[in-house]
Formats: structure tokens, C-alpha cells, sequence
């Protein structure tokens, strides 16, 4: 009921956020930086780290797409449903790094591929830029709901979890979990240089994980994400029952003339793209 809620205003946002945009000196050069081709650039390595990403972007690896699929009706097509949140997810992150790149470009600062440059780098930014205050208050809800949703989310997939297998009250798992989510969540935040403990924190011993927001990023993007896609991969397509997988893929479709192409993907190409991206991080590809 919240992400009913939250959703469509963090697109309203997102949208006001990039005619803003539209109106700055940065824009046509953030429009060019990211739709004009450059398959110089198109590399294994930049496929790879294409592939790391959508873990990331599109909640794979970490339950959140299991949880919240449990609960459509029979009547909603799922293959249908997966295409409309990839086409979604993608239009969403386009007009956000238009309007990033246009406030980067304006600014003159250096891109960056830091995880912390939305905390640290551009709140300076933005209160250079005309109307910085409203700007920085549309900017930061939209940040604040786009966090808040995905939290939401997340909580779900644990609190499912603790009622289903734990014998848990809703209440119990909800208050529990978020607690806990809340506690790492006050670390991550407090490690951006709010406390010097923390923000010295470094596991990895990488440059780009110091602090417990650097480290958890690291561990996230690069281990727990691409591993958990690769084991769903490995038991939806070696363990799980073709007969109950077509039947779910069937359910407010019709007859799936391509289930063996989407199972033939599931079974080979998806673990050994998965299996790609582990490989490159073990041989010391960074994702972030």
C-alpha cells in the first residue's frame, strides 16, 4: 500500500527534477554523454559490469522479486510483469542520470564512480546551482522516497520470512527486522564521516570500501547479489519442476509457446552470465 503510494510521487518528483534539468547548461552535454554510441567503449568488461548493475537496480539475488511475486494473483501474467518492471526500472534510471549528469555538468565537477558521491559531492553542488533550495528539497525527498521504498521491500522479504518459517507475528517480524535494518542503516550513514571509527572501518582493505558503507556496498554489489542469482538460477532451473514453473509462467498468459527458450536461458545462460561476474570479482573486478 505504501509503494501504491510513494511510487507514483517519486516519478511525479523524478519528472519535475528533469525539466529542471532541461533548463540547465549541463543538459544537452549529459544527453550526448549518454545516448550518443561509443562501442569503443563496449567492452567484457563494461558488459560485466552492465550485469553486476541490473543485480542492483532490479533487486535480484536478494528475494525482494520472489517475496513480492508470491503475492500477484493468478490472473497477472509473470513474464508480462517482468518486462513492464525492466522497461520501467530502465526509463526511471535514464531520467535520473540525465538529471544527474546535467547538475554535474553545470557544476564543472568531475565524474566520479564513488558510491558516497550522492551524499558527499553533489549536496555541494546543488547549492551553487539557481534555486538551490527548492532544488535540494525536491532532490533529497525523492532520494528519501526512493530509499524509503526500497527499504520497505527489503523489510519484506526478511519479515516474510521470520512469519512463514519462524512462526513469527507480522508485528514481531516487522519490528524486529526493522530494527535491525534501522541499526546497520545508522552505521552506513554514520561511517560517510560522521564518526571517525567507522568511517576507518575497512575489511576489504580497497581504497573504495573504506568505512561500513564502503565495506557493506562492496560485499552487496559484488558477492551477495551475484550469488544468490546464481543459486536462484541453479534451483529454478535444475531443481525446480518444469511442470510447476510453466504452470506459474502460464498463470494470466495463456499457453507459453517459448518456455523452452526461457528454460534453455535459466538451466545454461543465466548461471554462466551470473558465473561470469563472480569470476570477474574474484580475479579483482570491482563493482559498486
Amino acid at each position: 500500500r505504501v509503494a501504491k503510494i510513494l511510487m507514483p510521487l517519486l516519478f511525479l518528483i523524478l519528472f519535475g527534477l528533469l525539466i529542471y534539468a532541461s533548463t540547465t547548461s549541463g543538459f544537452g552535454e549529459a544527453l550526448r554523454f549518454l545516448f550518443r554510441p561509443d562501442f569503443h567503449t563496449l567492452t567484457k568488461g563494461a558488459v560485466l559490469e552492465a550485469l553486476g548493475h541490473s543485480f542492483f537496480t532490479l533487486s535480484l539475488g536478494m528475494g525482494a522479486m520472489l517475496t513480492y511475486g508470491s503475492y500477484i494473483g493468478r490472473d497477472i501474467s509473470v513474464p508480462r510483469a517482468a518486462l513492464q518492471i525492466s522497461a520501467l526500472d530502465t526509463i526511471i534510471a535514464l531520467m535520473a542520470c540525465v538529471i544527474m549528469f546535467s547538475i554535474i555538468n553545470t557544476s564543472g565537477m568531475e565524474v566520479t564512480k564513488s558510491a558516497t558521491i550522492l551524499f558527499t559531492t553533489i549536496p555541494t553542488v546543488l547549492v551553487k546551482l539557481p534555486g538551490a533550495g527548492l532544488l535540494n528539497a525536491f532532490f533529497y525527498v525523492l532520494i528519501a522516497f526512493a530509499a524509503l521504498t526500497s527499504t520497505i521491500s527489503l523489510l519484506e522479504v526478511v519479515s516474510s520470512y521470520a512469519i512463514d518459517e519462524l512462526g513469527w507475528t507480522r508485528h514481531r517480524a516487522t519490528l524486529t527486522m526493522g530494527s535491525v535494518i534501522t541499526v546497520f542503516g545508522v552505521l552506513n550513514a554514520l561511517s560517510l564521516g560522521g564518526n571517525a571509527a567507522l568511517s576507518a572501518v575497512n575489511l576489504i582493505g580497497r581504497e573504495s570500501t573504506a568505512g561500513v558503507f564502503g565495506t557493506m556496498d562492496y560485499l552487496a554489489s559484488n558477492w551477495i547479489l551475484p550469488v544468490g542469482g546464481f543459486l536462484i538460477a541453479i534451483f529454478t532451473g535444475w531443481l525446480l519442476s518444469p511442470k510447476l514453473t510453466r504452470s506459474e509462467l502460464e498463470d494470466g498468459h495463456g499457453l507459453m509457446k517459448s518456455f523452452g527458450g526461457w528454460l534453455f536461458l535459466i538451466r545454461f545462460v543465466a548461471p554462466l552470465a551470473v558465473g561470469a561476474i563472480i569470476v570477474s570479482v574474484i580475479l579483482g573486478k570491482e563493482y559498486n
